[in-house]
């Protein structure tokens, strides 16, 4: 993808990317549907009692494929590498299939700064009234 006119460029040391960035007005956009969805999963949308529905996460999802394929036509100039092609092709899958690199003796769950250890009960840590 040869550069346009007015296309600002920036040298990539490693070398993965061509350097090309996209128009500035792109950019805002960008910035601006990543702050929607910030605001959208934000701890503040608990304490108003908003939830989260699967139709507003596939909304914002498609408004960033639609935001992508604008800066990348047919994801053109973006590796096979890229998180974000990988994420808006569904080829990312997170399923327990393909979590074979967890080894469950070693992997915790982390719950309020706290470590949840296997022989112990949740009651044992937040107490029987914690909801």
């Amino acid at each position: 993808m040869p550069p346009k006119t007015g296309v600002r460029e920036i040298v990539d040391p490693q070398c993965y990317r061509t350097g090309w960035l996209l128009s500035e007005e792109l950019c805002k956009q960008y910035l601006e549907e990543s702050m929607k969805a910030k605001q959208m999963v934000h701890k503040t949308q608990v304490d108003r009692k908003e939830f989260i529905t699967d139709e507003m996460i596939h909304q914002e999802i498609d408004i960033f494929k639609g935001l992508v394929m604008m800066g990348y036509p047919g994801y053109h100039g973006l590796g096979v590498y890229e998180p974000i092609r990988m994420l808006l092709e569904d080829e990312a899958d997170f399923s327990p299939a393909t979590t074979d690199w967890l080894d469950l003796d070693k992997t915790t769950i982390w719950v309020v700064s706290k470590e949840l250890m296997a022989p112990k009960l949740f009651s044992d840590y937040f107490g029987k009234n914690e909801k």
